[in-house]
C-alpha cells in the first residue's frame, strides 16, 4: 500500500508557491497544505485550459 501524505504541507511559503500568471491564494506568508496545492494546481489547468492528463 502507498504512502499517506494527508499531512502533507508545503515547504516554501505560498508566495513561492505560484506558477505563472495566476497568484496562490490568500495568506502569501502560509504553508499551504495538501489540498491547497491540489485546488490550486486544478484551478491552474482550468484558468489556462491546459490539457492535463492524469493516470498515465
Amino acid at each position: 500500500m502507498g504512502a499517506s501524505y494527508d499531512s502533507l504541507t508545503l515547504f516554501p511559503p505560498a508566495r513561492y508557491c505560484a506558477l505563472p500568471g495566476l497568484p496562490f491564494p490568500g495568506d502569501p506568508a502560509r504553508y499551504p497544505h495538501r489540498d491547497e496545492a491540489a485546488a490550486y494546481l486544478r484551478q491552474y489547468a482550468d484558468h489556462f485550459a491546459l490539457p492535463v492528463l492524469t493516470g498515465s
